[in-house]
């Protein structure tokens, strides 16, 4: 019920119990029991119409304190959804921000051990090559000892295919007997120089048709172009220069340059030699047959030695073996003493100079190993002068052949002595730190 209805009935039923009371009133002054009656019934009536007023407005009011409370309680049901829904918002912000920071550190982790994957892969890849390298270094002397061998054997037999037709000619129906022309009888000669250029190019084709090009690389300083006329000459300039910036290796290549000499000068002068001491052609011509087969499997046992003890000692031992040499030639006389000398020859000729050129390669970086063994080559054709200089100079101051022999022992003390100052690891070192800078050339 409205407030307002409220008031009025209230009005009306004061009203109405003060008009019973005035009946009543009447009633009594005037006797008159029916208008008594009458207003105490309007009495009674307004009383309960109060009564229930009252009852009414304490069941609004009761209505209205319900109303309120349940206005309140929606208004805390509102607030508490809104708490719980800030909380939930607040609770799924931090897992949301959880997965993210799990999600950064998951990402992180994965690049942290991408990372150490590559790096790993990268020093892997660096420990490979170095072992690749290390390896090469290892098998670098036995190749070169290899090489001499098989070398060795190659030309053992063609020479000696070659000197079967010159000196026994009918064996392979060629012009044999007197009365031969010039022309009949330099046939076998001239058939052996042919056959050389034939071993060469048969023998040359799986090293062009196998062997692949090493990679052209370029120093950070060199440039291409330039005048092609001057370019060579500045370029052996420059290489001689960048030669003498390896001490190790420019000391190794004059060591080779003096005892290399007198190996060159018994290799020279062994038949001189013999022809003046009285020795048969055939024994000569025996006794170089025997260099290149008895080299053979001697050139292989030198690159074993240097395996277990170093390139550089191992041609220690070839230099002793040549001043014995020398010094058994002094005493020589016989053609068994010679053929003898010629076998002892061929046990170190071979593995000297295959451990010297090995020796020398380890001591330079790769990308220089053209331009330094251009000039490797250049010493040891030079080589071949002072020692039969100093042979004839001997025979002409002392006028004896066994004097001349003896004085190559100097080449070889003198030689050892240079190698000596030779640091292999220090040299071997500078060589791959040297590689390092190059760059690559695309062909």
């Amino acid at each position: 019920m409205a407030e307002q209805d409220m008031s009025g009935q209230a009005r009306k039923g004061l009203i109405d119990s003060v008009k019973g009371k005035a009946k009543e009133v009447a009633g009594a002054i005037t006797r008159n029991d029916s208008l008594t009656a009458e207003g105490q019934l309007e009495q009674t009536q307004a009383r309960e119409r109060r009564e229930a007023n009252s009852v009414q407005a304490v069941a609004d009011a009761e209505a209205e304190q319900a109303r309120t409370e349940a206005a309140e309680a929606r208004k805390e049901g509102a607030r508490e959804r809104a708490a719980a829904n800030e909380k939930a918002r607040a609770a799924e912000h931090n897992v949301r921000n959880d997965q993210a920071a799990q999600k950064r550190s998951a990402e992180q982790a994965a690049q942290r051990t991408s990372e150490q994957a590559k790096t790993r892969a990268e020093l892997d890849a660096q420990l490979e090559v170095q072992r690749s390298k290390a390896a090469e270094r290892d098998e670098i002397d036995r190749v070169s000892s290899a090489g001499y061998a098989v070398g060795y054997i190659g030309g053992g037999l063609l020479l000696a295919l070659n000197l079967a037709w010159i000196l026994k000619p009918e064996w392979f129906g060629l012009p044999s007997g007197p009365n031969l022309s010039g022309s009949e009888k330099s046939l076998p000669t001239r058939l052996a120089f042919l056959s050389v250029a034939v071993w060469w190019v048969v023998f040359s084709i799986p090293l062009f048709r196998r062997v692949p090009e090493p990679p052209r690389t370029r120093e950070p300083d060199e440039i291409r172009g330039g005048n092609v006329l001057v370019v060579p000459f500045v370029r052996v300039a420059e290489t001689f220069q960048a030669l003498r910036g390896y001490k190790q290796a420019f000391l190794m290549l004059l060591a080779f340059m003096i005892y290399n000499d007198g190996i060159q000068t018994i290799q020279k002068m062994a038949a001189t030699y013999g022809k003046e001491l009285g020795i048969a052609d055939s024994v000569l011509i025996a006794s170089i047959l025997i260099v290149q087969f008895v080299g053979f499997p001697f050139a292989f046992l030198f690159g074993a030695i240097a395996a277990r003890i170093g390139a550089k000692h191992a041609i220690f031992i070839g230099l002793v073996v040549y001043a014995g040499i020398s010094i058994l030639g002094f005493y020589m006389r016989s053609a068994a003493h010679f053929v003898l000398l010629a076998a002892l020859v061929a046990t170190v000729q071979g593995g000297t100079q295959a451990l010297s050129r090995s020796l020398f390669a380890s001591l330079i970086p790769p990308h220089k190993s053209g331009e330094f063994f251009g000039f490797y080559s250049v010493f040891e054709k030079f080589a071949s002068i002072f020692g039969p200089l100093l042979f004839w100079i001997t025979i002409a101051t002392t006028g004896s052949s066994r004097n001349a022999i003896l004085s190559v022992i100097f080449f070889f003390a003198l030689g050892a002595i240079v190698l000596s100052r030779v640091r292999v690891k220090e040299g071997q070192a500078a060589a791959r730190a040297a590689d390092a800078d190059v760059v690559t050339v695309a062909s």
